[in-house]
């Protein structure tokens, strides 16, 4: 289920902020909740996913016990969630910040939209090459 959520709470998102921030003020004014709750949610369902992932594992008699494709899987995770924590969010609140300021400067916001959108299906990418290890045996 985590998983599921972290793969959709944001989806949507790089598309939402292009449309919002093409409409410019004052349809800018909710966008910085919108996507401060997408990326948080995704964040923390990353977390648990991973948790929960690790939990699995060592419950089933660890990381030796375990196909190369489980490990691979669990290192493309990891590296989602450092994209998500290290990138992602910190490029969300760079744009959260611009709109929030009633003279925050759009354009550097739209700038800053074409990396979220590239980051975000660089993560989603991941997360399916991800799902395909962890779910299809004769990878």
């Amino acid at each position: 289920m985590s998983a599921a959520i972290w793969f959709g709470a944001v989806l949507l998102t790089p598309g939402d902020v292009r449309q919002t921030l093409q409409l410019g003020r004052p349809h800018t004014n909710g966008l910085k909740d919108r996507l401060e709750k997408s990326v948080g949610i995704s964040i923390r369902a990353g977390v648990l996913t991973v948790i929960t992932g690790i939990t699995i594992i060592m419950t089933s008699g660890g990381f030796a016990q375990l196909p190369f494709r489980i490990h691979l899987g669990m290192a493309l995770a990891l590296l989602m969630l450092a994209l998500g924590v290290l990138i992602i969010a910190p490029l969300s609140n760079a744009i959260c910040d611009i709109v929030a300021s009633p003279h925050g400067d759009l354009e550097e916001a739209k700038s800053l939209a074409p990396k979220l959108s590239m980051f975000s299906g660089i993560n989603h990418l991941l997360w399916f090459i991800t799902l395909s290890l962890m779910v299809f045996k004769n990878l």
